[in-house]
Protein backbone atom coordinates (compact mmCIF):
# COMPACT_ATOMS: atom_id res chain seq x y z
CA UNK A 1 0.00 0.00 0.00
CA UNK A 2 1.16 3.57 -0.68
CA UNK A 3 2.34 5.54 2.34
CA UNK A 4 0.08 8.45 1.41
CA UNK A 5 -2.96 6.18 1.64
CA UNK A 6 -2.47 5.78 5.38
CA UNK A 7 -4.01 8.16 7.93
CA UNK A 8 -1.55 8.94 10.72
CA UNK A 9 -3.29 11.81 12.56
CA UNK A 10 -6.39 10.03 13.84
CA UNK A 11 -5.10 9.60 17.39
CA UNK A 12 -3.80 6.06 16.85
CA UNK A 13 -0.23 6.91 17.89
CA UNK A 14 -0.18 6.22 21.63
CA UNK A 15 3.50 6.89 22.23
CA UNK A 16 4.50 10.21 23.75
CA UNK A 17 6.97 10.76 20.90
CA UNK A 18 8.57 9.04 17.92
CA UNK A 19 12.14 7.88 18.60
CA UNK A 20 14.13 9.44 15.78
CA UNK A 21 17.13 7.18 16.40
CA UNK A 22 14.93 4.16 15.68
CA UNK A 23 13.61 5.77 12.50
CA UNK A 24 17.15 6.43 11.27
CA UNK A 25 18.26 2.89 12.13
CA UNK A 26 15.29 1.32 10.34
CA UNK A 27 15.75 3.59 7.31
CA UNK A 28 19.37 2.51 6.90
CA UNK A 29 18.33 -1.13 7.15
CA UNK A 30 15.67 -0.60 4.47
CA UNK A 31 18.22 0.98 2.16
CA UNK A 32 20.37 -2.08 2.68
CA UNK A 33 17.55 -4.34 1.50
CA UNK A 34 16.07 -5.36 4.86
CA UNK A 35 12.38 -6.24 5.09
CA UNK A 36 10.25 -5.45 8.10
CA UNK A 37 6.99 -7.07 9.31
CA UNK A 38 3.81 -5.47 7.90
CA UNK A 39 2.37 -2.49 9.77
CA UNK A 40 -1.11 -2.85 11.28
CA UNK A 41 -3.89 -0.81 9.65
CA UNK A 42 -7.57 -0.44 10.59
CA UNK A 43 -10.02 0.27 7.76
CA UNK A 44 -13.42 1.84 8.53
CA UNK A 45 -14.66 1.78 4.95
CA UNK A 46 -13.28 5.25 4.24
CA UNK A 47 -9.82 5.59 5.73
CA UNK A 48 -6.89 3.35 6.53
CA UNK A 49 -5.69 4.22 10.04
CA UNK A 50 -2.09 3.32 10.82
CA UNK A 51 -2.28 1.64 14.23
CA UNK A 52 0.98 -0.23 14.79
CA UNK A 53 4.19 0.59 12.93
CA UNK A 54 4.83 4.34 13.11
CA UNK A 55 8.62 3.93 13.29
CA UNK A 56 8.52 1.67 10.23
CA UNK A 57 6.25 4.15 8.45
CA UNK A 58 8.60 7.10 9.02
CA UNK A 59 11.61 4.92 8.21
CA UNK A 60 10.10 4.09 4.80
CA UNK A 61 9.41 7.78 4.29
CA UNK A 62 12.99 8.73 5.23
CA UNK A 63 14.41 6.03 2.97
CA UNK A 64 12.34 7.33 0.06
CA UNK A 65 10.29 4.14 -0.21
CA UNK A 66 6.69 4.96 -1.14
CA UNK A 67 5.17 1.50 -0.58
CA UNK A 68 4.83 -0.43 2.68
CA UNK A 69 3.50 -3.87 3.53
CA UNK A 70 0.31 -3.76 5.60
CA UNK A 71 -2.03 -6.03 7.51
CA UNK A 72 -5.55 -4.64 7.23
CA UNK A 73 -8.23 -5.15 9.90
CA UNK A 74 -11.79 -3.95 9.44
CA UNK A 75 -12.84 -1.69 12.31
CA UNK A 76 -13.76 1.80 13.43
CA UNK A 77 -11.39 4.59 14.40
CA UNK A 78 -12.15 3.88 18.08
CA UNK A 79 -11.24 0.24 17.52
CA UNK A 80 -7.93 1.39 16.10
CA UNK A 81 -7.27 3.80 18.97
CA UNK A 82 -8.05 1.12 21.56
CA UNK A 83 -5.72 -1.32 19.81
CA UNK A 84 -2.95 1.29 19.70
CA UNK A 85 -2.79 1.39 23.51
CA UNK A 86 -1.20 -2.06 23.60
CA UNK A 87 1.19 -2.00 20.61
CA UNK A 88 4.86 -2.83 21.23
CA UNK A 89 4.03 -4.43 24.58
CA UNK A 90 6.05 -7.52 23.63
CA UNK A 91 7.84 -6.78 20.35
CA UNK A 92 9.24 -3.95 18.28
CA UNK A 93 10.64 -0.85 19.95
CA UNK A 94 9.57 -1.33 23.57
CA UNK A 95 7.49 1.37 25.24
CA UNK A 96 8.87 3.66 27.90
CA UNK A 97 7.13 4.04 31.24
CA UNK A 98 5.90 7.42 30.00
CA UNK A 99 4.35 5.71 26.96
CA UNK A 100 2.53 3.23 29.19
CA UNK A 101 1.22 5.99 31.43
CA UNK A 102 0.13 7.98 28.39
CA UNK A 103 -1.98 5.05 27.14
CA UNK A 104 -3.61 4.50 30.54
CA UNK A 105 -4.32 8.22 30.96
CA UNK A 106 -5.97 8.36 27.53
CA UNK A 107 -8.40 5.67 28.66
CA UNK A 108 -9.06 7.37 32.00
CA UNK A 109 -9.86 10.60 30.13
CA UNK A 110 -12.19 8.96 27.59
CA UNK A 111 -15.96 9.42 27.92
CA UNK A 112 -16.54 5.64 27.68
CA UNK A 113 -13.35 3.82 28.64
CA UNK A 114 -12.99 5.72 31.94
CA UNK A 115 -15.83 3.56 33.30
CA UNK A 116 -13.96 0.30 32.62
CA UNK A 117 -12.59 -1.33 35.74
CA UNK A 118 -8.89 -1.45 36.57
CA UNK A 119 -8.40 -4.97 35.23
CA UNK A 120 -10.01 -4.16 31.87
CA UNK A 121 -7.92 -1.01 31.37
CA UNK A 122 -4.73 -2.81 32.39
CA UNK A 123 -5.47 -5.57 29.89
CA UNK A 124 -6.25 -3.10 27.08
CA UNK A 125 -3.00 -1.18 27.68
CA UNK A 126 -0.93 -4.28 28.50
CA UNK A 127 0.27 -2.80 31.77
CA UNK A 128 0.06 -3.84 35.40
CA UNK A 129 -3.16 -3.31 37.28
CA UNK A 130 -1.10 -1.59 39.97
CA UNK A 131 -0.22 1.19 37.51
CA UNK A 132 -3.89 1.77 36.66
CA UNK A 133 -4.88 1.87 40.35
CA UNK A 134 -2.10 4.33 41.19
CA UNK A 135 -3.11 6.62 38.33
CA UNK A 136 -6.78 6.53 39.33
CA UNK A 137 -5.82 7.50 42.88
CA UNK A 138 -3.70 10.42 41.76
CA UNK A 139 -0.56 9.07 43.40
CA UNK A 140 1.54 9.99 40.37
CA UNK A 141 2.51 13.42 38.93
CA UNK A 142 -0.34 15.72 37.97
CA UNK A 143 1.12 16.66 34.56
CA UNK A 144 1.22 14.29 31.59
CA UNK A 145 2.39 14.72 28.02
CA UNK A 146 -0.12 14.01 25.26
CA UNK A 147 0.46 13.68 21.53
CA UNK A 148 -2.18 15.29 19.29
CA UNK A 149 -1.87 15.71 15.52
CA UNK A 150 1.86 15.18 15.58
CA UNK A 151 2.51 17.66 18.41
CA UNK A 152 3.26 17.00 22.09
CA UNK A 153 1.35 19.00 24.71
CA UNK A 154 1.53 19.07 28.49
CA UNK A 155 -1.71 19.11 30.41
CA UNK A 156 -3.00 18.48 33.88
CA UNK A 157 -3.84 14.83 34.42
CA UNK A 158 -7.31 13.77 35.47
CA UNK A 159 -7.68 11.08 38.12
CA UNK A 160 -10.59 9.20 39.60
CA UNK A 161 -11.05 7.72 43.05
CA UNK A 162 -10.04 4.05 43.32
CA UNK A 163 -12.83 1.50 43.21
CA UNK A 164 -12.46 0.65 46.92
CA UNK A 165 -13.28 4.22 47.89
CA UNK A 166 -16.21 4.29 45.50
CA UNK A 167 -17.61 1.09 47.01
CA UNK A 168 -17.26 2.49 50.54
CA UNK A 169 -19.01 5.69 49.46
CA UNK A 170 -21.85 3.67 47.87
CA UNK A 171 -22.29 1.62 51.05
CA UNK A 172 -22.49 4.79 53.17
CA UNK A 173 -25.06 6.27 50.79
CA UNK A 174 -27.18 3.12 51.07
CA UNK A 175 -27.18 3.37 54.88
CA UNK A 176 -28.15 7.07 54.78
CA UNK A 177 -30.97 6.36 52.31
CA UNK A 178 -32.26 3.50 54.48
CA UNK A 179 -32.32 5.74 57.57
CA UNK A 180 -34.08 8.50 55.61
CA UNK A 181 -36.77 6.04 54.46
CA UNK A 182 -37.35 4.86 58.03
CA UNK A 183 -37.60 8.48 59.16
CA UNK A 184 -40.25 9.20 56.53
CA UNK A 185 -42.27 6.18 57.65
CA UNK A 186 -42.19 7.35 61.29
CA UNK A 187 -43.37 10.81 60.22
CA UNK A 188 -46.27 9.22 58.32
CA UNK A 189 -47.32 7.15 61.33
CA UNK A 190 -47.20 10.20 63.64
CA UNK A 191 -49.27 12.22 61.16
CA UNK A 192 -51.92 9.50 61.04
CA UNK A 193 -51.89 9.02 64.82
CA UNK A 194 -52.73 12.66 65.54
CA UNK A 195 -55.33 12.81 62.79
CA UNK A 196 -58.77 13.39 64.34
CA UNK A 197 -60.76 10.63 62.67
CA UNK A 198 -61.99 7.12 63.22
CA UNK A 199 -59.88 4.02 62.49
CA UNK A 200 -61.28 3.45 58.99
CA UNK A 201 -60.45 7.01 57.94
CA UNK A 202 -56.98 6.73 59.44
CA UNK A 203 -56.33 3.53 57.47
CA UNK A 204 -57.50 5.25 54.29
CA UNK A 205 -55.16 8.18 54.93
CA UNK A 206 -52.30 5.79 55.68
CA UNK A 207 -52.84 3.91 52.40
CA UNK A 208 -53.05 7.19 50.50
CA UNK A 209 -49.71 8.32 51.96
CA UNK A 210 -48.11 4.97 51.11
CA UNK A 211 -49.38 5.20 47.53
CA UNK A 212 -48.08 8.74 47.16
CA UNK A 213 -44.69 7.70 48.48
CA UNK A 214 -44.59 4.82 45.98
CA UNK A 215 -45.56 7.14 43.12
CA UNK A 216 -42.72 9.49 44.10
CA UNK A 217 -40.26 6.58 44.24
CA UNK A 218 -41.24 5.42 40.75
CA UNK A 219 -40.96 8.96 39.40
CA UNK A 220 -37.47 9.29 40.90
CA UNK A 221 -36.43 6.03 39.21
CA UNK A 222 -37.83 7.22 35.89
CA UNK A 223 -36.07 10.58 36.26
CA UNK A 224 -32.75 8.87 37.02
CA UNK A 225 -33.16 6.63 33.96
CA UNK A 226 -33.92 9.68 31.80
CA UNK A 227 -30.81 11.47 33.07
CA UNK A 228 -28.64 8.44 32.32
CA UNK A 229 -30.06 8.22 28.78
CA UNK A 230 -29.49 11.96 28.32
CA UNK A 231 -25.87 11.76 29.50
CA UNK A 232 -25.23 8.76 27.22
CA UNK A 233 -26.61 10.63 24.21
CA UNK A 234 -24.56 13.73 25.06
CA UNK A 235 -21.37 11.65 25.28
CA UNK A 236 -22.10 9.89 22.00
CA UNK A 237 -22.85 13.23 20.37
CA UNK A 238 -19.57 14.70 21.64
CA UNK A 239 -17.61 11.73 20.30
CA UNK A 240 -19.32 12.02 16.91
CA UNK A 241 -18.57 15.75 16.74
CA UNK A 242 -14.88 15.03 17.36
CA UNK A 243 -14.84 12.43 14.59
CA UNK A 244 -16.65 14.77 12.17
CA UNK A 245 -14.21 17.58 13.00
CA UNK A 246 -11.28 15.26 12.34
CA UNK A 247 -12.79 14.21 8.99
CA UNK A 248 -13.37 17.86 8.04
CA UNK A 249 -9.73 18.68 8.78
CA UNK A 250 -8.68 15.83 6.52
CA UNK A 251 -10.91 17.05 3.69
CA UNK A 252 -9.36 20.53 3.89
CA UNK A 253 -5.86 19.11 3.38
Amino acid sequence: MKLNQLTIDGGTQSRVKIIQEAVNEYAESLKGGARFPPVLVYYDGIKYYLTDGYHRYFAHQKAGIKDIEVTVVNGTLRDAILRSFSVNAENGRHRSNEDKRNAVQAMLDDFEWQFWNNTEIAKACRVSETLVISMRSGAKPDVVRVRRNGKVFERKAKYEKPEAEESEHDATSDVIKSLADENDKLKDRLAVAVYAADESEKKLVEKTIEQLREDIRLLEIELKSTRISRDTLLNENAAMKKQIAAMQRQLKK
